[in-house]
């Protein structure tokens, strides 16, 4: 799961790079125009305007607003939520499984009585569907109930249990063989949940990249949309119009790559910044 948020947290930066630094300046390029510019460009700069004056308050705000919201939300609501996911709900169940196979089965194995076993494991699970299927179990089982008739008549346990679980756990409690089929069952969920991480990784990739794709169609038809309306309309003056139209090209082309050498002076320092400068004035 590292590369997929990592690939996520460089495009937020690179994306508030661009907005902060980049934008207000492209701004004042298509001011001069005199032109309307598109509804996509007037969000883009506006926005870029925005963290440009006020980026220093609100950058920092807004990430503890999501940081604080995004707890309060897994806190109360993600294990309610989340275990419906495709993908993730998947991950989750196959979690519990094998924690209720590992867990379970050692402390019968270690001789504690199965109804003490069941609060332990309702104590140590955080998924609310699973706390309160092992509280309605733990509660059968001390009324003397069976793991096969508790499972029959819980409403939608095949959202959380799977049918082949139910069934071995029957037949193992029939056959006095419980914690060793627990533990099993822990065992072969603990490699499930492995190969479901990693696949769910494989998957977030393409997901994140289209994302990614997204974000940077956005940005460059904002670039481009002004300046293939300007281009439009120099066209009408014949040929003058085209040289016009392929200045005005070079000349952004420039500003961005002056942009681009302002900033790297801005955040890497004056030194590297003096030594590209007599760098390029040796090849000119």
């Amino acid at each position: 799961m590292f590369y997929p948020v990592l690939v996520f947290g460089v495009m937020i930066v690179v994306g508030l790079g661009v907005s902060w630094f980049l934008l207000p300046r492209l701004a004042q390029v298509f001011r001069s125009l005199n032109v309307d510019l598109p509804f996509l460009t007037r969000i883009l700069i506006g926005f870029g305007e925005f963290l440009n004056r006020y980026g220093l308050v609100a950058v920092p705000i807004a990430t503890l607003i999501l940081i604080g919201g995004g707890f309060l939300f897994f806190r109360f609501w993600g294990d309610l939520i989340l275990p419906f996911v495709p993908g993730i709900g998947r991950l989750i169940k196959e979690i519990e499984l094998s924690r209720f196979g590992f867990i379970l089965g050692s402390l019968l194995e270690s001789g504690l009585p199965i109804s003490d076993a069941l609060d332990s494991l309702e104590e140590s699970t955080s998924i609310r569907p699973y706390r309160r299927f092992y509280s309605y179990l733990g509660r059968n089982i001390k009324e003397g109930l069976s793991f096969g008739k508790s499972f029959s008549s819980y409403p939608k346990i095949s959202r959380i249990f799977p049918l082949p679980v139910r069934h071995i756990l029957s037949s193992a409690e029939q056959s006095g063989r419980l914690p060793e089929t627990l533990l099993n069952i822990g065992r072969n969920y603990e490699v499930r949940v492995d190969d479901t991480a990693k696949n769910l990784t494989v998957v977030l990739e393409p997901v994140l990249l289209v994302v990614v794709w997204f974000g940077v169609l956005l940005v460059a038809l904002a670039v481009i949309l002004p300046i293939d309306q300007f281009g439009n309309y120099v066209e009408g003056f014949g040929f003058l119009g085209v040289v016009l139209r392929h200045l005005f090209v070079c000349f952004v082309q420039v500003f961005v790559h002056n942009a681009n050498a302002k900033w790297e002076f801005d955040g890497r320092g004056q030194s590297q910044y003096r030594n590209s400068f007599a760098l390029s004035s040796t090849w000119q």
